[in-house]
């Protein structure tokens, strides 16, 4: 077997023929295959500036509190309410509504949410076939 020195540690291991011949065999293990594979490359943070070191080459962000304090720091902004059109400051990035109530009365007006309608007030069912309590009628079968 052919000793190999590893890329990322230096240390010499023995690896077989068979995975020489097949470009495998490289790194000595895992770990040092995970860390060739990391790239570390110097950002600094869009928010606070702080000099960051990332594996990754698409990170903006030192923190990710860094990162939802940029998120919400653009939609600050006074909003007016889709359903009664009253101002309000968002709290959420995603907030179309200025509370709870505006958001229910809008889903029960786009057909979105039914409410619930007393047959006994409509008059759907008459209230004569509920007053039969029908677990303590006498059956037939039994003779009780």
């Amino acid at each position: 077997m052919p000793v190999v020195q590893c890329p990322v540690c230096q240390q010499h291991f023995s690896v077989s023929t068979y995975h020489l011949r097949r470009g495998r065999g490289i790194y000595c293990s895992r770990a040092c295959f995970a860390k060739s594979r990391k790239k570390e490359e110097k950002h600094t943070c869009q928010r606070c500036g702080a000099l960051l070191t990332s594996g990754r080459n698409n990170a903006l962000y030192c923190s990710r509190a860094c990162a939802i304090k940029a998120l919400y720091a653009n939609d600050t902004k006074k909003r007016t309410c889709t359903y009664c059109n009253r101002t309000f400051t968002a709290k959420q990035h995603n907030e179309r509504f200025c509370s709870r109530l505006c958001e229910a009365k809008n889903s029960i007006a786009m057909g979105r949410v039914r409410l619930m309608l007393d047959p006994w007030k409509n008059g759907n069912i008459p209230p004569v076939r509920y007053d039969a309590d029908y677990w303590r009628v006498p059956d037939e079968y039994l003779g009780f």
